[in-house]
């Protein structure tokens, strides 16, 4: 497989390594490998000055945004086994999945190789026309132990970039709620939403690639919280698609609302309390992301 660089006259190729089980092990290959080429290699990520040395190199990060600063004249990444990097609390996750969603605005044709390309050929992976890497057998080691919530966000980048009709389920435990309505719960998404009209349920704060998402909540009322009306909203930054609704009668409901959004950033759902309500049960059960169309 050969990644093709345009040779113009001082190459800067930047080659993107992501978080990652097997992290280390790429961005050492890819240093060794260049440097042997007589590349000039600089790790970005330590911190380095916008005046670069001369000549042609070969910069490495984990975070493409880092990168555009540089001016790199070709890119290619290398997202093998993608996780927090071995943290185990949100702020991880939410750094993780920021990473990831930025990748779908590195130029067009970049190319993005998985797992599928890394592990097991027999042929030599060149990169940029300047240097190949040795293929891995096998993984070095096993998937991190992270907790379901980030493993099931993170693969959705484990062939890349998502493609059209790619869907995850959010869990109740990804959201955040409102205090007074979990005070008497005892569990996630149980929620007693008696009090002022207010947001219930919010989350997941992730960032997501640009394009055009549907989200399908999933919730139960009992049959006072059913006469309430609520309001579903879902988007980034101050852009939201919203819904009004209220379910007329106890059970079990989905809802779903389409929003496009053109850059990669967090998204948040939003379920409010759009009324007061003297008493009443809500069970938030989680929702389902599906990517309808890409940003073209």
């Amino acid at each position: 497989m050969s990644v093709e660089s345009g040779a113009p006259a001082q190459f800067r190729g930047c080659v993107v390594v992501p978080p990652s089980t097997d992290a280390a092990y790429w961005r050492s290959m890819v240093a060794d490998k260049a440097a042997a080429a007589g590349l000039v290699v600089v790790e970005i990520d330590q911190g380095v000055d916008t005046a670069l040395p001369s000549g042609d190199m070969v910069l490495i990060t984990n975070d493409a945004r880092r990168a555009y600063s540089f001016q790199p004249t070709d890119w290619a990444v290398l997202l093998s086994r993608p996780s927090t990097g071995g943290g185990r609390d949100a702020s991880s996750l939410i750094h993780a999945a920021g990473i990831l969603a930025a990748l779908s605005e590195l130029p067009q044709g970049t190319p993005i190789l998985t797992d599928r390309d890394l592990i097991g050929s027999l042929d030599p992976l060149e990169l940029f026309g300047r240097f190949q890497l040795v293929h891995k057998h096998a993984p070095l080691s096993g998937w991190e132990v992270e907790n379901h919530t980030a493993s099931l966000f993170l693969s959705l980048y484990e062939d890349g970039l998502p493609l059209v009709g790619a869907r995850r389920e959010w869990g109740p435990d990804i959201f955040t709620y409102d205090v007074k309505a979990r005070f008497a719960a005892v569990t996630a998404g149980e929620l007693d939403i008696s009090g002022i009209a207010r947001t219930l349920v919010l989350g997941p704060n992730l960032a997501l690639p640009p394009g055009r998402w549907r989200v399908t909540a999933s919730f139960a009322v009992d049959k006072l919280a059913s006469t309430r009306i609520y309001r579903m909203e879902w988007g980034i930054s101050e852009d939201f698609a919203e819904v009004s609704f209220s379910p007329g009668q106890a059970g079990v409901y989905k809802m779903e609302i389409e929003h496009i959004w053109s850059a990669a950033e967090p998204v948040e759902l939003r379920l409010a309390l759009a009324e007061s309500a003297v008493a009443g049960w809500l069970e938030f059960r989680g929702a389902t992301v599906e990517l309808l169309a890409p940003m073209s």
